[in-house]
């Protein structure tokens, strides 16, 4: 009697770790698609983020260049990334598509909010007007 109690307790034992172990395969595996979803999405933002940054710098620099020197070459660079390639909305839809939190994707819009007021105001800027004049009077086509 002693024996087949015993045996009993064992094979529950045995069944119940087994399906204790059945359980944490299924939740580690739900656990590791989870971080494979995370690190995905990471490796996204890390290789969004310095395109735009790229975007805006290449806005930036070609205001700075075209108010300094009044090539239009600078002129056209601003408006081809302005208007045509537009890398800074491409990087940002990108990061919209991965699951941000609430606070960052706040941070992202107040971010390109602030780029978008900063490239308006590259065509308010004194030089940018000095030149514009003085290619219209000289008889040089300049794009808005």
């Amino acid at each position: 009697m002693r024996i087949q109690q015993t045996s009993r307790i064992i094979t529950a034992s045995v069944v119940l770790l087994s399906l204790l172990t059945i359980a944490s395969g299924i939740v580690s595996h739900e656990f590791r698609k989870l971080q494979e979803q995370n690190y995905a999405a990471r490796r996204v933002a890390l290789n969004t983020v310095p395109q735009l940054a790229a975007g805006s710098d290449r806005l930036t620099n070609a205001a700075r260049a075209y108010a300094t020197t009044g090539d239009p070459r600078y002129d056209d660079d601003f408006v081809r990334e302005r208007d045509v390639e537009r890398t800074r909305e491409k990087a940002i839809e990108q990061l919209k598509q991965i699951a941000l939190t609430p606070h960052e994707l706040s941070l992202l819009t107040q971010a390109k909010q602030n780029s978008d007021q900063l490239v308006g105001r590259c065509r308010e800027c004194p030089g940018w007007s000095w030149w514009r004049e003085s290619a219209r009077r000289s008889g040089r086509s300049i794009r808005t």
